[in-house]
């Protein structure tokens, strides 16, 4: 899924909302124009100030109509018929509804003229606007802008009938970067470097040869660089929880996703992150002034510190928390590496960590030196619900299958967090942060923070 689709489909939702607005505001207002009266007098008086907050309220359901109608799926092409007729659906349902609301309720208002002319209006608006948004993504597209990058896999007429299919349809948005025979080791190493450069998001692998292994480890490749995969269907098939079909250039095509976190589940997620620590924030500020005092008396030094951690996609974040520790504590941290209690992973963890302060295990305990995260979330740089973030240095240790961690945001509590907290070794923690990745909803989004709400009232690990 390209981010321009995305983001297509976010602005038809305004788009649709003005002119279904602008619609009925036009009928209203041919109503009581000379012309019309002169033929069809006006009866019942509906003023404006009355008739444009049930405007506003019609258009709002027609928004959901749409949206349950599918007019704002993730999809890369739109064809003309299929926007007309998702126009018409939409509006024609929005209009029978407040058909049957007039007819239980006359005195929302009673003219026919008003209700069939905004039906009209609406249809011919909302495709309108519909056609303006399409010609807009094609536009920049074709200039470049909000492009996919594409790298293909293979030789062949399929190679030649994809690149002549991209260069005949430049709306589409993909531009083909670079195209290796097969994915060895200099073809890994040339597309890895690339990903780091911001060049390369997507592998189409083409080749019939191509064995179950090879597109195994192709998947594999692309889970640990954050990239999208697809392959020509009727090729080897391989396993995958998630996958979308397409068709380009005549070859049917199936699209491997690491985690079903895309397209609209993102903005519900995002949505979701955006609101609770939005007013998380406020509620707690005099909670916070309590805590950032108590550190500040405890130890000389910051009430907040900062913290370098690995986000979405292998980027630095600045992680922000309440001062647990006594100042400059990581640079001590190399003087307690014999202690170290987890020797399955990368992590570091040491039982009665002498850097830790009074305030801090109290902090550390309940959790609430976590609470800054809140603004880490806010700013789009972590999740309320997500694997937890790693320090550079022990993002480097990661075994090969353990990078698909950083394929989604970090979050300030995850599964591993509500089924053991830090009892589990870091292989267990990373199954479930897989496991967690791989078959994300929005309902286990809710069930882990209310259990993590859980966790931190009674003070109890969660198995």
């Amino acid at each position: 899924m390209k981010r321009v689709d995305l983001a297509t489909s976010l602005v038809l939702i305004p788009i649709d909302y003005l002119f279904l607005v602008l619609a009925g505001f036009t009928s209203y207002a041919l109503r009581y124009q000379p012309v019309i009266t002169r033929f069809r007098p006006v009866f019942f008086e509906f003023p404006l100030s009355e008739f444009l907050p049930s405007l506003f309220i019609i258009a709002l359901v027609g928004i959901i109509i749409f949206a349950f109608g599918g007019s704002y799926a993730i999809q890369s092409r739109y064809k003309a018929s299929e926007i007309v007729s998702k126009a018409f659906l939409g509006v024609s349902t929005t209009v029978l509804l407040v058909i049957v609301v007039v007819f239980f309720k006359r005195e929302l208002f009673s003219s026919r003229f008003v209700v069939i002319t905004a039906w009209l209006l609406a249809v011919v608006y909302v495709s309108m606007g519909r056609f303006l948004v399409v010609a807009l993504k094609a536009f920049l597209l074709k200039r470049g802008h909000g492009v996919h990058n594409l790298v293909l896999i293979g030789t062949g007429q399929p190679i030649e009938d994809i690149r002549r299919y991209f260069d005949e349809n430049l709306h589409l948005g993909y531009a083909i970067v670079a195209t290796f025979d097969q994915l060895n080791n200099d073809a890994e190493q040339k597309i890895a470097q690339m990903v780091k450069e911001h060049a390369a998001d997507e592998i189409l692998e083409t080749r019939d040869s191509a064995t179950r292994e090879d597109l195994a480890e192709a998947l594999q490749f692309c889970h640990i660089h954050n990239l999208s995969f697809r392959y020509i269907a009727g090729l080897s098939q391989t396993r995958a929880l998630n996958f979308e079909t397409d068709s380009i250039a005549g070859y049917p095509i199936i699209q491997i996703n690491k985690t079903p976190l895309t397209g609209w589940r993102r903005v519900y997620k995002r949505f979701l992150d955006i609101t609770i620590s939005f007013l998380g924030m406020l509620l707690l500020v005099p909670l916070f002034v309590v805590i950032a005092v108590a550190v500040i008396i405890d130890t000389r030094g910051p009430a907040l510190i900062q913290l370098e951690r690995i986000g979405r996609g292998g980027r630095v974040i600045r992680m922000y928390k309440f001062r647990s520790m006594i100042p400059g504590a990581h640079t001590m941290k190399s003087r307690f590496a014999q202690y170290n209690e987890r020797n399955d992973g990368p992590l570091f963890k040491m039982r009665n960590d002498p850097r830790v302060t009074r305030v801090g295990r109290l902090l550390r305990k309940t959790s609430l030196d976590e609470l800054p995260q809140l603004w880490n979330v806010l700013k789009g740089d972590m999740s309320l619900v997500g694997p937890r973030p790693h320090e550079p240095e022990e993002v480097e240790r990661y075994r090969s299958d353990y990078r698909s961690l950083i394929s989604i945001r970090p979050g300030i509590t995850g599964l591993a967090q509500v089924s053991g907290r830090s009892n589990l070794s870091f292989t267990d923690e990373a199954r479930l942060d897989l496991y967690y990745i791989e078959n994300w909803s929005l309902f286990l989004d809710i069930r882990i923070l209310l259990k993590t709400l859980y966790v931190v009232i009674t003070l109890r690990d969660v198995a």
